[in-house]
Order: structure tokens, then C-alpha cells, then sequence
């Protein structure tokens, strides 16, 4: 009896129920959304507006860009319009140079319903060491992996410094006439640094598996960010958007009456 009682609750364990559940899904208005990353020392500065979408839309290829709105970019009372250009998608301001220390404004007037503010404070040029200290050489269960590497430290004086690198590679192979290529490494990583804090970066290369492949050079690229760039790529790329297993994270916004960011930068650049 009790294997009969046993084989009837098992049974029953594995019988699943089945029933329709209607979820509302709620419908919000769209916010207004502006995205600015300004580049110190540049004469020609854009500024990207859309709209946010439903949680439920599938996005099939490009956010498209909206047209019909007045923009400006300011810095201590001198205003800098915009003109919207139709091919880029961007509106355009013509400046005469962002400085580190620069506060810059951002303004926004869609049909005067829906008005945007930002504010962000450029940040002084990037001062740092950068080596090149070789490759390095792993092999781990029959598995080879080659790696640049590159020491990189801080000397900017501030609590807080903040980094991005990018790397181009140029390659050439005695074997192939003729055949130079030049590719991206990229530490996708962003770096919060103390002065004087020293870090190594190693920077997966893929084309030294043939051993006829020559490096010619690599160029560096080191950003100095200011803090609202670095929040703001630091929780998109926590947000994990691809992965259904992991939580959302609300990403970074400064701007004011609507969604996005207005921030900036420093690039500077030299040659391994």
C-alpha cells in the first residue's frame, strides 16, 4: 500500500498546471533623450536626441535620431547653436575648443514641451608613463596564448583619475608580399586610478599564432575621462543588456527633464 501511496504522489509531483496569466505591461510616455561626449580641443562637437522606447519593442537596427528641436551648447554665457545634419543624424555645433576645467551646458527646446539641461566639467589632460614591456607567452593544457604587454601609470594629481586605452596594431608577414594590416586591441575595461597607482594591461593578440607575423608598431590611444563619462560607461557595460540572467542596471543620466549624458574627454596618443 505504501509503495502504491508513493507512486501515486510522484506521479503527481511531475504533473505541471497550465494556465494563461494576462500580464499588463505598462504603457509610460517617451522620454526625450540626449547623448553628447565631448572631445577637449575639438572645433566640431555633436549631439545625438531621441526617444526612449517600450520595454517590449524590439530595436531593429539603429535608434532614429529626432530632428525637430532646438539645441545649444554654452560655456560661461557664450552659446554655441546647433544645426541639425540630415546624413550624420546629429546636430552639429561649430565651438572654438573645449578646455579641461570647462563647464559645459547642454540645452534642449522641443517644441517648447519638453526642455533638456545637462551640465559636465571637462577634465584636464591625461598625464601619465606608458611602456611597452614585450610579449608574454602562455601555454596552459596544450592551449597557446600570446600577449602584449603594457605597463601604464598615473600622474595626474587628482583623488580620482579616470582612463580608457585604445591600441592599433600594425602587422606585416614576410611571406605574404605586400600584406600589412592594422587592427584594434581594446581593454574594454575602465580605470578609476589614484596618482602614481601603477597597472599592467595584456592585450590578447591573435595573429601572433603564425609565426611568420611581424608587429611594425602599435599605436596607443590613452582618454582622460571626466567622472560623468566614466559613470555612465561603467553602468552600461554592467547592464548586461544580452544576458536574461542577470539584472538590469539602471544606467548613469545627468541630463535633466529627460534621460542621457553630456560628458567628456582628453585623447592623446603616441607610438610603441
Amino acid at each position: 500500500m505504501r509503495k502504491i501511496f508513493f507512486l501515486l504522489f510522484l506521479s503527481l509531483a511531475f504533473v505541471a498546471c497550465d494556465e494563461k496569466a494576462q500580464i499588463e505591461i505598462p504603457n509610460s510616455e517617451p522620454k526625450l533623450v540626449a547623448a553628447s561626449f565631448i572631445e577637449a580641443n575639438q572645433d566640431t562637437l555633436e549631439v545625438f536626441l531621441s526617444w526612449t522606447l517600450p520595454i517590449y519593442y524590439n530595436v531593429d537596427g539603429e535608434l532614429k535620431s529626432e530632428a525637430g528641436a532646438e539645441v545649444s551648447l554654452s560655456k560661461e554665457g557664450q552659446t554655441f547653436p546647433c544645426y541639425y545634419d540630415a546624413t550624420k543624424e546629429r546636430y552639429i555645433a561649430l565651438v572654438l575648443g573645449f578646455q579641461g576645467g570647462d563647464e559645459i551646458s547642454l540645452n534642449v527646446n522641443y517644441k517648447n514641451e519638453k526642455q533638456l539641461k545637462a551640465t559636465t566639467i571637462l577634465s584636464p589632460a591625461p598625464q601619465y608613463d606608458i611602456n611597452y614591456l614585450g610579449l608574454k607567452h602562455v601555454n596552459e593544457m596544450d592551449w597557446d596564448e600570446y600577449y602584449h604587454q603594457i605597463e601604464f601609470t598615473c600622474r595626474n594629481a587628482e583623488a580620482s583619475n579616470f582612463y580608457r586605452m585604445l591600441f592599433h596594431v600594425y602587422i606585416s608577414n614576410p611571406n605574404m608580399q605586400g600584406y600589412t594590416s592594422e587592427y584594434f586591441l581594446e581593454d574594454y575595461s575602465l580605470h578609476q586610478l589614484t596618482p602614481n597607482q601603477k597597472i599592467t594591461l595584456l592585450l590578447s593578440d591573435y595573429n601572433l599564432y603564425d609565426a611568420n607575423t611581424v608587429v611594425d608598431s602599435i599605436r596607443y590611444y590613452v582618454y582622460g575621462l571626466n567622472e560623468d563619462y566614466y559613470r555612465y560607461h561603467t553602468t552600461l557595460w554592467n547592464n548586461q543588456y544580452n544576458d536574461v540572467f542577470v539584472e538590469p542596471t539602471i544606467v548613469y543620466s545627468n541630463v535633466e527633464g529627460g534621460l542621457g549624458i553630456l560628458s567628456g574627454y582628453h585623447r592623446t596618443s603616441g607610438v610603441f
